[in-house]
């Protein structure tokens, strides 16, 4: 099963969409994909963890995290 990180920046909600619309097609398909998000309205699409942040510091350590507990 593949593994998908997605860090989801402060952009236009147009953008956000589009990446939503990719990570749920991953999830779709078998991946395990997490997206970590700063603050939208944006509904998560199924399938899908979301981790919510606020600052830039806090996407850095969610996404070290995130990619540390796929290590062997």
């Amino acid at each position: 099963m593949a593994r998908v990180t997605i860090e989801l920046p402060r952009e236009s909600d147009d953008r956000r969409y589009d990446v939503l619309i990719e990570a749920g097609a991953l999830a779709r398909l078998g991946a395990e994909v997490t997206l970590i998000s700063g603050p939208t309205a944006l509904a998560t699409p199924a399938g899908v963890t979301r981790v919510d942040v606020e600052t830039a510091d806090e996407m850095l350590k969610a996404t070290l995290k995130v990619v540390n507990a796929g290590e062997p």
